[in-house]
């Protein structure tokens, strides 16, 4: 079974370094594929893309406020592969 977690929880995680414990859920692997995208202008794009109004959005709010598009770990692989490969 696949539990949801929380933004927070996510993150406490991924500070703590218990990374083995985030892949093993849909949920952490959402936050670590999330976190990849370490460019804020990526992050932005993302956002933007899935239609998150970004004008009045902090940087340090804007992977809290991906992590809760109801998105799928194929949906942030394919904006990565997008992405990376225009680089």
């Amino acid at each position: 079974m696949d539990l949801k977690m929380d933004f927070k929880a996510a993150e406490a995680l991924f500070k703590n370094e218990e990374l083995n414990t985030l892949a093993a859920t849909t949920e952490g692997a959402k936050y670590l594929r999330l976190r990849s995208l370490n460019r804020s202008k990526y992050l932005l794009d993302f956002l933007k893309k899935n239609e998150v109004d970004t004008e009045n959005l902090k940087v340090k709010n804007q992977l809290a406020a991906a992590y809760k598009l109801d998105i799928t770990l194929d949906d942030i692989d394919k904006f990565i592969k997008e992405n990376y490969k225009l680089e």
